[in-house]
């Protein structure tokens, strides 16, 4: 219950030749060149060029030089940020994910990220992780707290489906489900409270 307090919809990728300019946006492709570089004021940048046969756009992130050894030459990966052009074509501190041979899917790209309260010692993709655990391993266990007459009446989801899409929702009609679905018990318990306070008075 520890829930998003937004979205960002990243189940759209972009061609490179097709990205736009001030846009944060979803790429994927093949690390081609990568190094470390000194700005005239003595920041340290890593640079990585990728390619996905439609064009070419480097990655830039800022006082990170360890990253050079964590990326290699034909990696895939996939990388969301803000789009931006300087003297070429790049992508500013993105967020990336390094793609395996058989990965279809993504916690933290791919697909609609849901983005939570944080302090500056964790970071999303951590928090994102942990959340995506819980998830996938315990919620089988949630028990259904609402009766079913009432589920059935008010026409919302169990509360299975709606743990599982209020985290990782698979589509925006889905989310939509799961939320008014956390939202009417939260309602419905604080009227049951009343309910059962009013009575014990009477």
């Amino acid at each position: 219950y520890f829930l998003p307090a937004r979205y960002e919809d990243r189940s759209n990728l972009t061609p490179i030749k097709d990205v736009k300019v001030g846009e944060h946006q979803t790429i994927q492709g093949e690390v081609v060149t990568l190094a470390n570089r000194i700005t005239r004021s003595s920041v340290p940048i890593f640079q990585m060029a990728i390619t996905d046969q439609t064009g070419l756009i480097h990655a830039v992130w800022f006082n990170q030089p360890y990253l050079k050894d964590y990326f290699r030459k034909g990696q895939r990966i996939v990388l969301y940020g803000k789009i931006e052009m300087h003297d070429k074509l790049q992508i500013t501190q993105p967020e990336y994910e390094i793609l395996k041979s058989d990965e279809v899917d993504s916690v933290n790209i791919g697909r609609i990220v849901p983005i939570y309260p944080a302090t500056s010692q964790l970071t999303q993709k951590y928090l994102r992780g942990l959340a995506f655990h819980a998830v996938s391993t315990y919620t089988k266990f949630l028990a259904e707290r609402l009766p079913t007459y009432i589920i059935a009446r008010e026409r919302i989801v169990d509360i299975k489906f709606a743990i599982r899409n209020i985290h990782f929702p698979s589509s925006f009609e889905n989310l939509e489900k799961a939320y008014r679905r956390i939202v009417f018990e939260e309602f419905f318990t604080l009227q049951l409270a009343l309910a059962m306070k009013k009575k014990g008075m009477k």
